[in-house]
C-alpha cells in the first residue's frame, strides 16, 4: 500500500482523474470551524501553518484511535 501511496500523485485512474496527495477540501459546520481556529491559536499561537498542523495532529490521533 505504501508503494501505491508514494506514487499516487502521478497515477491516473480509469477516469483520467489525477489523485493528488496532501490536499483535502472539506466542509464543516461554522461553529466547529470557529472552535478549531480558536483552539489552534490557543495551542500553537496562530502562526502561518498552525491550522494545518492542528488538523494533521487530529487526523493522526483519530487514525491511531481507530486501530
Amino acid at each position: 500500500m505504501e508503494k501505491h501511496l508514494a506514487r499516487a500523485n502521478r497515477v491516473k485512474n480509469n477516469y483520467n482523474l489525477v489523485i493528488e496527495m496532501g490536499r483535502i477540501c472539506v466542509d464543516i459546520p461554522d461553529e466547529l470551524e470557529k472552535k478549531l481556529r480558536l483552539k489552534t491559536i490557543e495551542r500553537f499561537g496562530g502562526k502561518k501553518g498552525d491550522l494545518s498542523r492542528a488538523v494533521e495532529e487530529a487526523i493522526k490521533q483519530w487514525l491511531t484511535k481507530e486501530k
